[in-house]
């Protein structure tokens, strides 16, 4: 591998910088070869690693296939060796570099040198690839060698190439996690290697920290100090934050009660940087670091969900200190949701409540001291504040998941009835028809109860309960009841724009309404996330079910997906810029927005078109005096004279 960049990524970064021709850097151009590029050498590395497993895979009649297993870990060894040896040499060059923008330059190098690492693990993702222990070993290796330079990056969130170069690490990691069995699949499989795992678990507790540490003091500083917060560092360091949340949501749903012990040494940890960041006052009118903060907070609530649904006694052990206060931060985040506009945020953390109150609200001492006087009040007066948008269909599924929550709280604490009916409802200045009307709609069914919160929470406008009715309507028909019954709906980021979420993955336009796209055709079809997972709606070669994060097909609804990252559209061919997709021209196309009528909407309009022309004619043919003019040939020679009308009192001229 050469050392140096390829000249496509020395005049794409730098754009002709007169910074090469100072020290070392001014023989960049002279040494870039003109054989194949980083990239060719991936896909060549991606097609050895297909040769050497194909390799290994049993035939049904083969009788010398004992030693295939060896033979195929040999061979991966041969292969990633070369790339080994020279990984340190690349991670110097990097490191040394005194030119930021050089820098930035060997710091993608890097990380496309451990991209030909991660390429040659997609082999084992394949249905009959078998991971042997020959393969596991040079993972291992690469992995700690990988770690172990992780240690030499520069400190600082925001120094050159960090952000590539910590990018290429995290993508390794998380496809050790995915080829890496757990310890009970290894042995129900008769994988001769059940220790892998736990070396994958230990390493880890040394990465994350590694790819997290350089943001603790930095976040101390600005939290202890009275200092101006910097807008670029400030984005770096919450980015990186991100970006590791994803890895260790994989590792909870990967390892389950395996990655306790990885958990109880990272995660406090990684929760202080976390809150430490989202404390962080913002710069007034800046949106990227508002939308930054938003989805650092919407994955800290997802990530809190999963750890609880996945591994509880984690989630106890993080929250035992002191119950009350650690569960009041959770709130404040979501009530921080509600704040900013992020209903998605929001959803997650009420149902993350809506879990603890079904498995825990029976704890009277817990009723008593979080529930009553933090979690009900907020499920009350948070959907009357102006910010909560009833005719978002994404709030009212939060205000749905909240109408449960209160809900299951009555079915655990039949208290609950007494303290709205007697205490809290009155002090909120209602009168006591509404409240009777609101403690009674409690006592009934889940169902009834929830359209009662509906309408109970945009009685003080008359326009807000017409559109609510509206918004059901459509809410029945297409947009959040429809996400609900597919994996990682919310999570699917425009295939041209990572930076943002698709709304709707059914419709062309991406923000819902208009045409169907492949994947909303096919849907409409099987109306079955079963039938509809092992499709490629989009023909770019993966099912729906890889792309939205359920490669197993064993989804249900209300369940976490087995993958919540790397979440490609289904219905638009990914990546855009591949060999399959690029014909297409996806980003280059202008698709029309459609904000006309959907077509239940325009169905449900000619119904009623047809209805009124109806009975007009109705009307017509029932009127006295037209049938009096058509008996008698009688037609006026003026404008409308004056004849009296069938019905008593009404003339055509009054």
């Amino acid at each position: 591998l050469s050392l140096e960049p390829d000249s496509s990524v020395v005049n794409g970064e730098l754009n002709g910088s007169a910074g090469f021709a100072n020290g070392n850097t001014s023989n960049f151009g002279k040494s870039v070869k003109t054989g194949l590029g980083i990239t060719e050498q991936g896909f060549l590395y991606e097609a050895a690693a297909q040769l050497i497993a194909a390799g290994g895979i049993q035939l049904p009649n083969s009788d010398n296939s004992n030693n295939n297993g060896d033979r195929v870990g040999e061979l991966f060894r041969v292969l990633l060796t070369p790339v080994m040896i020279q990984y340190d040499q690349f991670v110097t060059k990097y490191v040394t570099e005194q030119n930021p923008k050089v820098a930035e330059v060997r710091g993608i190098l890097v990380k496309q040198v451990t991209d030909l690492i991660t390429k040659t693990t997609r082999v084992f993702s394949q249905p009959k690839s078998v991971m042997t222990s020959g393969c596991e070993a040079v993972l291992i290796d690469a992995m700690h060698l990988i770690i172990s330079e992780l240690s030499r990056f520069p400190t600082e969130a925001a120094s050159p190439g960090r952000q590539a170069a910590c990018a290429g690490v995290r993508a390794f990691l998380h496809r050790m996690v995915a080829c890496i069995v757990p310890t009970n699949e290894s042995n129900s499989i008769g994988c001769r290697s059940t220790l892998t795992s736990d070396i994958l678990l230990v390493a880890l507790v040394d990465a994350v920290p590694k790819l997290v540490r350089p943001l603790q003091s930095t976040v101390a500083c600005y939290t202890t100090a009275n200092q101006v917060l910097d807008i670029v560092d400030a984005e770096q360091r919450w980015k990186e934050i991100r970006d590791v949340i994803p890895l260790v949501t994989q590792v909870v749903l990967r390892y389950k009660n395996q990655s306790i012990p990885f958990l109880s040494t990272c995660l406090p940890h990684l929760m202080e940087v976390i809150i430490n960041a989202l404390n962080e006052s913002l710069p007034p009118n800046h949106p990227t670091l508002i939308e930054e903060k938003k989805l650092l907070r919407r994955g800290y609530l997802q990530l809190v969900q999963t750890i609880y649904q996945s591994v509880p006694d984690v989630f106890s052990q993080l929250i035992s200190e002191n119950i009350v206060q650690n569960l009041s931060t959770v709130l404040g985040q979501v009530q921080a949701c509600l704040e900013s506009d992020d209903p998605t945020g929001l959803r997650s953390g009420v149902i993350l409540f809506l879990q603890l109150i079904q498995s825990a609200a029976h704890n009277l001492q817990f009723y008593e001291d979080f529930l009553l006087p933090h979690l009900v009040p907020f499920f009350i007066l948070g959907p009357i504040s102006p910010v909560f948008r009833l005719t978002d269909g994404q709030f009212i599924l939060a205000l749905d998941k909240i109408a449960e929550s209160l809900h299951a709280l009555y079915q655990k604490q039949d208290g609950l009835y007494t303290y709205l009916k007697d205490y809290f409802l009155p002090r909120q200045q209602l009168s006591p028809e509404l409240i009777q009307s609101y403690t009674s709609a409690l006592k009934s069914s889940l169902k009834d109860f929830q359209l009662f919160v509906r309408i109970f929470h945009g009685r003080h406008n008359m326009l807000h309960i017409v559109l609510i009715w509206l918004s059901f309507l459509d809410y029945i028909h297409c947009l959040p009841e429809h996400k609900l019954k597919i994996p990682n709906s919310e999570n699917v980021p425009d295939p041209c724009d990572p930076g943002k979420f698709v709304k709707s993955i059914g419709h062309l336009n991406y923000d819902g309404g208009g045409p169907l796209n492949s994947f909303g055709s096919d849907f409409e079809s099987k109306r079955s996330w079963s039938l509809l997972c092992p499709l490629d709606s989009d023909g770019d070669g993966f099912t729906n079910g890889q792309e939205l994060g359920d490669p197993k097909c064993q989804w249900k609804i209300g369940d976490l997906p087995e993958r919540i990252f790397n979440i490609t559209h289904p219905g638009v061919c990914t990546p855009v810029d591949s060999e399959v997709c690029k014909k297409q021209i996806i980003c280059k196309t202008n698709i029309q927005t459609h904000c006309g009528f959907t077509q239940f909407s325009t169905s449900i309009l000619t119904f009623i078109t047809i209805l009124i022309v109806l009975l007009t004619i109705l009307k017509f043919i029932s009127n006295t005096e037209l049938k009096y003019r058509y008996e008698h040939d009688i037609w006026p020679t003026t404008c409308c004279p004056s004849l009296p009308y069938d019905k008593p009192g009404f003339s055509w001229d009054n």
